[in-house]
């Protein structure tokens, strides 16, 4: 599953939240014609908390790998 499914799974599973992103968006939308933009994105910071609360308890990325493009010493 990635994170949409797991952020979609827990507005599901927490109606009163859901109410709450809900109304966020129309409001935003209201305020903004009805026009959805980046901007009208950025001012939507409940959304954007439940998104990163989704990604807290479900990370779909649970290790960063960096790969060393040049030889390295270490001393011991």
């Amino acid at each position: 599953m990635n994170s949409m499914c797991f952020t979609l799974a827990l507005l599901a599973e927490h109606r009163d939240i859901q109410i709450r992103v809900r109304n966020e968006i129309r409001t935003a939308l209201q305020n903004n014609g009805n026009k959805f933009t980046v901007e009208l994105l950025q001012d939507l910071t409940y959304l954007e908390r439940c998104i990163k609360e989704s990604l807290r308890l479900y990370p779909t990325n649970f290790m960063i790998s960096r790969i060393i493009e040049k030889d390295l010493k270490l001393s011991i």
